[in-house]
């Protein structure tokens, strides 16, 4: 079994189809984050595809010091970043942006996620879809730490890495993406018991 690390030296000598395996590893987390950023299933793909174009292109770039998964996130991140910047502009504050509907008028599906096998399967769901859609409402800055660590498990250190951060800076932006969820969670079901 190759390593990743091998891996790149061969797409570098020229073995384009090893990068492949790069993709194979690491396009379902990056799927996920550029999802869970945008919210809409075409975007994330666009997203899943340029932030590969640019991977590849800057793999010699690349220090093995640093981890991959790291690298490529910071990559997609800022493909993503892009993406949102262009479709607001694009759209002129529109707020078509935070709909999951397909052109056909068909919800797009959700990335994999583990759901609990028990009776309250649909109360998981509806909360589950009230959290992916307070999570949009985030400014983008705490959706992207909020995500990056509570749904794709990176520590914090990881994460000030990807984003150019401290330590210190991440922990603040969890937790106040966390009480902005909290307290719109809260808001949104004192709504829906009125």
């Amino acid at each position: 079994m190759t390593t990743e690390h091998e891996t790149i030296q061969r797409v570098l000598t020229g073995d384009i189809h090893a990068f492949r395996q790069i993709v194979e590893t690491h396009q379902d987390r990056l799927y996920d984050l550029a999802f869970r950023m945008t919210g809409n299933a075409e975007d994330a793909e666009d997203i899943l595809q340029d932030s590969f174009i640019k991977i590849y292109r800057a793999l010699g770039a690349y220090r093995p010091a640093y981890a991959f998964s790291n690298w490529a996130y910071s990559i997609t991140l800022n493909t993503t970043k892009n993406h949102i910047r262009r479709k607001k502009l694009k759209r002129f504050f529109s707020l078509d942006f935070l709909c999951r509907e397909t052109d056909d008028g068909e919800t797009a599906p959700l990335p994999p996620d583990t759901v609990p096998d028990t009776e309250n399967r649909a109360e998981y769901n509806i909360a589950r879809a009230e959290l992916e859609r307070q999570l949009l409402r985030l400014p983008e800055k705490l959706r992207c730490v909020f995500i990056l660590y509570h749904l794709h498990n990176n520590s914090a250190r990881d994460i000030a890495s990807q984003l150019g951060l401290s330590p210190n800076a991440v922990n603040i932006r969890l937790s106040r993406a966390r009480t902005m969820l909290r307290e719109s969670m809260t808001a949104n079901t004192k709504e829906n018991q009125s």
